[in-house]
């Protein structure tokens, strides 16, 4: 099996009406999380463009290099320690 110290599990949920995350790395390398992959499934079988909610990576400059929208069935997965990303407010009404 796996040991326990080898993963971490969190729920999140970016609800309606603003609702996001801001510009961040998950594994900030300083021993507090042992996390190496991070791994997103979405739920939101009912998703429109317009709620917003996008996942957006971005690289070495900060520029947006990357985004998803958080469409159900859809899997990401990326280091922890390394990609910093977001999730863009959701405008659910």
């Amino acid at each position: 099996g796996i040991a326990p110290m080898a993963y971490s599990k969190k729920l999140a949920v970016v609800d309606r009406d603003g609702g996001a995350y801001s510009k961040h790395i998950d594994n900030r390398r300083d021993g507090a999380d042992p996390r190496a992959l991070t791994v997103i499934y979405y739920l939101n079988a009912d998703y429109e463009y317009a709620y917003g909610g996008r996942f957006r990576a971005f690289d070495e400059t900060g520029a947006e290099s990357m985004s998803a929208a958080p469409r159900g069935d859809r899997l990401a997965v990326f280091w922890s320690d390394a990609l910093v990303h977001d999730v863009e407010a959701s405008l659910i009404p």
